[in-house]
Formats: structure tokens, C-alpha cells, sequence
């Protein structure tokens, strides 16, 4: 079974704002039910009376409820990917978890709290978001009932988290402030400023396909609005250090653009074997190269399409040949249309 949902399809190749740099904007308000005890602290009868309501509460934001047991395993795969839910959530096939058929919006139960509500946009665009986000949240705790208190706020079990439960992050794809050897000042800064920051500095797992992210830190006590302003500020602001960075090394030293584009096609057009760390920055280079003219043939959307799909990519089970293989076919197809843009084939 596989639900259905615009925030599992590939995106629509059209404009979105700032995603020559920003991927993906995402927010996240995490609940608790005020006539319960949290989920880690409940028996299974509690967390039984807990999903129920949940349920009824997601059905009245017009969200369709899944259980991890009735999805497949590309269903699940899928869902980590797109950064919808976490592996250790899909794993655990009692979990439940809510999406809506209409829009990039989904609901997780009975994890680290009784409900989380997220959504995304492609882009810097956290307006959306938040409408869809804070309706949902309005119409499940309606039903619902969160525990909420008027001067701690919404209540979690680390006392360090209650106010509003919002988390926020805007993934960025920052090439070319790597080559300039400027991303651990620019992210320095923005840590300095209070924000979460992953990539090059995450605990998890270094950069790869000089992706990184920036977060709001978990105990944030702004308002939602002014907290997702701040942080789409400084997005903007990063955003603009690494057009800065690829307009001056386009004009100082092109050849150097020039070559990774060129290499990272040529990787994309003729690689029999891709391993999943080998198509982050294949893609990567495939990426800058169409988002400054170099190559043409192929969408923004589309590139950033395949980091997605190249990691899900496996081999049939009774072929014999490595997902290496089957991750390389898939890529000289999906760059079989792409070149060298006119003035820059033989540069």
C-alpha cells in the first residue's frame, strides 16, 4: 500500500523561492494530550486510548491515518527518505502516523510526544507551512485536547521544551561556498546567532553533496511567526553568501565551475558503478552547474528530484548485479538530455 500525498511525489518543475540555494523549508509542532500520560510513561491500553483519539482528531483535519504495518517496505523507505518520518519510527510496525491526500502536510503518533504535525514547501516558504500547520493544530486539538498551561505553554516532558513546540529547519545546498573554503565561517556565525546547525558540524554524518541544514535550537521562546521570520532571515542571508561565492568564482577562475559541472556530468553520463556518498556530489555538481547556466537540459527540480531517488534505487533481487549498477543506470538515463549549455562546450 502506498498513501498518497504531494509531500511523497516528485516535485513539479516550476519556479519556488530561493531554491537555487534552499531545498526544502520544514516546521514541526510537537503536542501532548492533557488527560493522558506521555507516551513513554503509558501502558499499551493508555497509548491504545491515545491513538484513538488522535486518529478521530486527524480525520477532522481532513488527514488519512496509516499504521507502519499495512505500508510496504518502498512505502516505508520512501517516507524516510523525503524526511517525512524517521527510520526508527518506520521500523516499528504498531506506529501510526497521518497525511493529507491535498497538501505537504503529515501528523506522526505516540513517539517522543502523543502528536507531531509537519509540513514543508520546496524553497524558502514558511508562510504556507505555518497556515496549514497551525489549522491542523486548531482542528486536532479541538478534538484532541492539548495539554497546554497559560505561562508554560504547550506541555512536554522536558520542561526545557515547553512553549510552543515548534521546531523549524531550511536545508541548503552550499557548493560554492565549500569551494571557497568560507562555509565553517559563514556557519559560525549562524551558530553564533543561536541556530542549530548540520553538515560539516553534525554529530550524525558529515556533508555530503554540500548539503547542510539550519534549525531553530529545541527551547525556542519567540513567537511561532517572529521564530520562523528569524530563521528565514538568516536563510536568506546564507542563501546570498553562496550566490555571492558562485558569481565571484565564475569571474575569478569559471574553469574551476566549469570542471565540476563537466565532471559531474560526464560521472552522470557514462558511471557503471554510483555508490549512494559517489551521487550526492555528482548531483551536487549536476545542480550548480543548471543552476548557473553551465548545463542546461535538465530542471532544478528534476536534479534535486534525483538525490532522492538515487538513495531509494536498488537492484532487482534475482538480477545479480549491485545496486551500484542499478543506481548508474538510473542516472545516465535521467542525464541523457543534459550538456554543456552553448558557450561552454569547449571552454
Amino acid at each position: 500500500m502506498m498513501p498518497r500525498s504531494p509531500a511523497l511525489e516528485p516535485l513539479p518543475d516550476r519556479e519556488y523561492p530561493e531554491f537555487d540555494v534552499v531545498l526544502y523549508s520544514t516546521l514541526r509542532l510537537d503536542r501532548n494530550m492533557a488527560s493522558l500520560r506521555f507516551p513513554w510513561q503509558a501502558g499499551d491500553e493508555e497509548l491504545m486510548e491515545a491513538l484513538a483519539a488522535l486518529c478521530r482528531a486527524a480525520r477532522a483535519a481532513n488527514l488519512a491515518c496509516y499504521e507502519i504495518e499495512e505500508i510496504g517496505p518502498e512505502a516505508r523507505s520512501l517516507l524516510a527518505e523525503r524526511g517525512l518520518l524517521s527510520r526508527a519510527f518506520i521500523i516499528d510496525e504498531e506506529k501510526h502516523f497521518a497525511l493529507s491526500a491535498e497538501q505537504r502536510l503529515w501528523a506522526s503518533f505516540n513517539d517522543a510526544c502523543h502528536c507531531s504535525l509537519h509540513a514543508n514547501a520546496p524553497g524558502l516558504e514558511f508562510d504556507r507551512s505555518w497556515e496549514l500547520v497551525s489549522k491542523a493544530d486548531d482542528d486536532m486539538g479541538a478534538v484532541a485536547g492539548w495539554a497546554f498551561d497559560p505561562i508554560a505553554g504547550y506541555i512536554h516532558s522536558d520542561a526545557s521544551r515547553c512553549g510552543s513546540g515548534l521546531s523549524a529547519s531550511v536545508s541548503l545546498h552550499l557548493p560554492a561556498l565549500v569551494m571557497a573554503g568560507i562555509v565553517d565561517a559563514v556557519f559560525r556565525r549562524a551558530m553564533e546567532a543561536g541556530f542549530i546547525v548540520e553538515g560539516s558540524y553534525a554529530a550524525k554524518a558529515a556533508s555530503q553533496g554540500s548539503l547542510y541544514s539550519i534549525a531553530l535550537p529545541a527551547p525556542y521562546r519567540e513567537p511561532e511567526r517572529a521564530s520562523l521570520e528569524r530563521l528565514a532571515k538568516t536563510a536568506r542571508l546564507i542563501a546570498e553568501y553562496e550566490r555571492r561565492a558562485r558569481a565571484d568564482i565564475m569571474g575569478r577562475s569559471p574553469w574551476d565551475i566549469l570542471d565540476l559541472a563537466g565532471r559531474a556530468l560526464g560521472q552522470a553520463r557514462h558511471a557503471r558503478l554510483v555508490s549512494r556518498e559517489e551521487s550526492a556530489d555528482i548531483i551536487s555538481g549536476l545542480r550548480l552547474g543548471i543552476s548557473m547556466g553551465v548545463l542546461e537540459g535538465m530542471s532544478l527540480a528534476a536534479a534535486s528530484e534525483l538525490w532522492i531517488s538515487l538513495r531509494m534505487e536498488k537492484a532487482d533481487a534475482d538480477s545479480g548485479e549491485p545496486d551500484s549498477q542499478a543506481r548508474a543506470r538510473l542516472l545516465r538515463r535521467a542525464a541523457s538530455s543534459v550538456c554543456m549549455a552553448k558557450g561552454y562546450s569547449d571552454v
